[in-house]
């Protein structure tokens, strides 16, 4: 069902209810990665670096988020050493 709504969708839903975020947060990173989302990746970096979420920031970066993100990353700060 969750594989079917708009990334809109699954992005504003999560904000709703921290347990509908554990059940549709994976979902929404492998729909950012299968559709390659700039406006989305994006938005799951600056998130994991707000939250100082490091295995988060540093699972994107290893799944490779910045190849189609480019260079709207955050600051540099937010890198993982």
């Amino acid at each position: 069902m969750s594989e079917e709504l708009l990334i809109s969708v699954l992005h504003a839903a999560p904000k709703v209810n921290r347990y509908l975020t554990l059940l549709l947060a994976p979902v929404l990173r492998k729909m950012i990665f299968s559709i390659r989302s700039t406006e989305y990746g994006t938005r799951a970096l600056y998130s994991a670096t707000e939250r100082e979420d490091k295995a988060l920031l540093q699972g994107l970066l290893n799944e490779g988020v910045l190849g189609f993100v480019g260079n709207r990353v955050p600051p540099n700060e937010a890198v993982v050493s």
